[in-house]
């Protein structure tokens, strides 16, 4: 749901991974961490820059300007958006030809729609399977967040707002919820959860001041 921290943990994962670290949350960071392009039209360049900052991809010069850590190759905001249409569909595979087997962040799938496609309708996902098609060429990896809906459900996949064509359209699906937030307001441990094509995961996890800890396994707690 908004403000849980998706958008924080994995521009941690990445900030790290950038540093050589090879572990996050008792999961491991394999090989190198790839050239980063963000698609971040949900939130404005200050908000960007802050958050990127906390987590060394971005730093201030001696000009005293923010300047991005040379793994973002790319990064677009509110100010200067990107959206999944032709002409951004165009942009994003010029990119991942400059720069082949890169991530990409995409956040949120949403606020990259082209106009006029509603969530109700089967053709929700079509502007994400156009993408994947454009970016599968060059081998990238692509982690989209989105917000999850009303129902309180215990799967990641059922938990996606929206069509269910979209998340069947990826590999894996991450869900994030406050574990008992319904019944202790004050208990900020986040249940992370994911299930997909690959092996399914359930931990808690807390956001401190200065990233996520890990508080355990689910079964543990």
């Amino acid at each position: 749901k908004p403000k849980v921290g998706k958008t924080t943990l994995i521009i941690e994962m990445l900030g790290r991974w950038a540093k050589g670290e090879r572990e996050f949350l008792g999961k491991k960071l394999i090989g190198s961490c790839p050239d980063i392009i963000i698609i971040g039209t949900d939130m404005p360049n200050n908000r960007w820059y802050k958050l990127l900052a906390k987590f060394g991809l971005a730093f201030i010069n001696k000009n005293n300007k923010y300047q991005l850590n040379k793994k973002i190759k790319a990064l677009f905001t509110l100010q200067r958006p990107l959206h999944l249409d032709e002409q951004g569909l165009e942009i994003i595979s010029e990119l991942t030809c400059k720069f082949p087997e890169c991530l990409i962040l995409l956040d949120c799938y949403q606020k990259c729609l082209p106009r006029g496609i509603q969530e109700n309708s089967n053709q929700f996902s079509e502007p994400l399977e156009d993408f994947q098609e454009v970016t599968a060429v060059n081998k990238t990896t692509n982690i989209i967040i989105y917000h999850s809906g009303h129902r309180n459900s215990s799967s990641a996949i059922d938990s996606s707002r929206g069509h269910t064509s979209l998340p069947a359209a990826v590999s894996q699906c991450l869900d994030m919820k406050f574990l008992k937030y319904e019944e202790y307001s004050d208990d900020q441990r986040i249940l992370l959860s994911g299930e997909g094509r690959s092996k399914s995961i359930k931990m808690i996890i807390e956001q401190k001041d200065n990233g996520f800890v890990l508080k355990g396994s689910y079964k543990e707690i």
